[in-house]
């Protein structure tokens, strides 16, 4: 099942990717360069800061409070999957978001 995981989005090295981070179950920090058309954000991105945005990723084994999730390229710290807490998804059901 796809879903979108909150996370704060900063430019990427190129025109077509953006920088994302993340927080995992345990608090530790995870980030990953990931194509743009993975990635939306609350507001435009900037160099400046970061702002708010959401990953699309994928639910791998959903444990009630805890979810563990394919992320759309490795992260530095985790690689490909990461456990986040179930209150940072949006779950997308038949197209419907929420």
């Amino acid at each position: 099942m796809d879903a979108n995981l909150r996370c704060k989005v900063f430019p990427g090295q190129f025109s077509s990717e953006l920088s994302v981070e993340g927080v995992q179950a345990d608090g530790e920090k995870f980030s990953l360069f990931a194509p743009a058309k993975y990635v939306t954000s609350d507001e435009p991105v900037t160099r400046d800061r970061s702002v708010e945005g959401w990953l699309k990723v994928s639910v791998w084994e959903d444990q009630g409070e805890m979810v563990l999730v394919r992320l759309p390229c490795e992260s530095f710290e985790s690689g490909l999957f990461v456990t986040i807490l179930a209150a940072q998804l949006l779950l997308e059901r038949r197209g419907v978001v929420g």
